[in-house]
């Protein structure tokens, strides 16, 4: 993915210029902000098809012919997008920010560079009941279109298949990790489960020297959850104080394994 950070119009010019660049997976070309009810439908998918993937930048004033238009420099930019994707997303927890801003030094216009993260809280859906086009779907950016997941088994491929998903997402086990670590009673729920079960699945297959590892160190993760898990509840049902050195044992492990395998690409 070109990371366009600190690009001026020249650099901008040049990677247009490019055959190569072409929209694809990890970037998308507008020519505006859209204000149209059908625009603003098109820009909440491709956000969602952003996050639903890898993330991937958006720039706002170049048109689908690799033209600098521009937009209007805005203080207010920023703003009006966040209005746009506030409705009709869930869960509505798309992380973007504008990235980079690209002056072109003429009737005070420039380029907008929106960045959307990969989504620890994919898969999220378009939805809108009064859209005649188009009432559900799932967003999903794939070789320069944003197309929709429309069948149970697309899911799968996209977000549940061992081969698919973990090795690419192992990102999500991290974040699970830090959600249990901020409960007051430690537990997964039944999704994060799942996730968890199948990222070990993963592992046993010895995917990679450390594998073997990383299944311990999250096994034993699991293991002081469950204690935690029904001793805590039982404790604070009887409406007695948690021993706060248990909760700081699981705390270590699971710092420990972030520490350890947070930066890691399998």
């Amino acid at each position: 993915m070109m990371d366009p950070r600190g690009w001026n119009l020249n650099a901008l010019q040049q990677w247009l210029s490019s055959p190569v660049t072409q929209e694809d997976e990890f970037f998308d070309l507008k020519k505006e902000l859209s204000t149209d009810d059908d625009g603003k439908r098109r820009l909440k998918k491709t956000f969602c098809g952003f996050a639903n993937r890898s993330g991937g930048y958006i720039y706002f004033g170049i048109d689908k012919q690799k033209n600098i238009v521009g937009v209007n420099e805005d203080g207010e930019f920023g703003t009006r997008l966040a209005q746009v994707l506030t409705t009709h997303i869930s869960p509505a927890t798309v992380v973007w920010r504008l990235y980079h801003h690209i002056s072109l030094q003429t009737d005070a216009k420039c380029v907008y560079v929106v960045k959307i993260s990969q989504s620890p809280t994919k898969p999220h859906v378009y939805y809108n009941e009064h859209d005649r086009k188009e009432k559900f779907c799932i967003p999903y950016r794939e070789r320069g279109y944003t197309g929709r997941i429309i069948d149970g088994a697309e899911v799968r491929r996209v977000f549940l298949d061992v081969d698919a998903f973990y090795p690419e997402y192992e990102f999500r086990i991290l974040n699970i990790l830090e959600q249990v670590k901020a409960k007051s009673v430690p537990g997964f729920t039944m999704t994060e489960s799942v996730l968890v079960q199948g990222f070990k699945t993963y592992l046993l297959q010895g995917a990679s020297p450390d594998s073997a590892s990383i299944l311990c160190a999250l096994e034993a993760i699991e293991k002081k959850v469950a204690e935690n898990g029904k001793s805590f509840s039982v404790i604070l049902a009887d409406g007695g104080v948690v021993d706060q050195s248990a909760r700081t044992e699981l705390e270590v492990l699971i710092d420990e394994y972030i520490r350890k395998y947070g930066n890691r690409t399998i």
